[in-house]
């Protein structure tokens, strides 16, 4: 792994701490309930998130099994540029390979970072152990994350293995 990605990852590992302070919220992306008499803006502010949504399948092709012990944890950042500072906006988890999170409210371009758990006891409150599988959508060597754009039918597959770890 070339200093540059080591430094990108790095720096998920850091970002991925801050998780520990995000609200339950932020992590189900659960709709808000229904008030009983909806401003009329409701529908549109409704429509704008649908929009903005992502629909991510990740596929994990190292030695492995995902499941819902050793699973894949989706992070996505609002900029490529991922330090010690940065904070995902959003986490998914997915519980079988192939499987997928669907993300919504997201801003016009995201960053996704996946973790591999394969000692099965990632909490995500700290950075992966030394040596997990882990992996930045897109990145060239030494490069930059690649950029996703959401939107109404937005997806996006990432597919990792073992040969980029912590």
């Amino acid at each position: 792994m070339s200093r540059g990605s080591r430094a990108l990852v790095d720096a998920l590992v850091v970002g991925a701490i801050a998780l520990a302070s995000l609200p339950p919220l932020a992590f189900a992306q659960a709709p808000p309930a229904p008030s009983q008499t909806p401003p009329a803006s409701t529908a549109a502010s409704a429509t704008a998130g649908e929009e903005q949504a992502l629909d991510v399948t990740v596929t994990y092709s190292g030695k492995g099994q995902v499941s819902a012990k050793n699973e894949i944890s989706i992070f996505l950042f609002k900029d490529p540029n991922i330090t010690e500072a940065s904070e995902p906006i959003a986490v998914g988890l997915v519980e079988e390979n192939g499987g997928h999170f669907l993300f919504k409210g997201l801003p016009p371009v995201v960053y996704i970072a996946v973790v591999y758990d394969e000692a099965g006891n990632y909490s995500r409150e700290g950075p992966p152990a030394p040596g997990t599988p882990v992996s930045l959508h897109g990145m060239a060597a030494g490069g930059a994350p690649e950029g996703v754009k959401p939107g109404k039918d937005a997806k996006v597959t990432v597919t990792f293995d073992d040969s980029n770890r912590m």
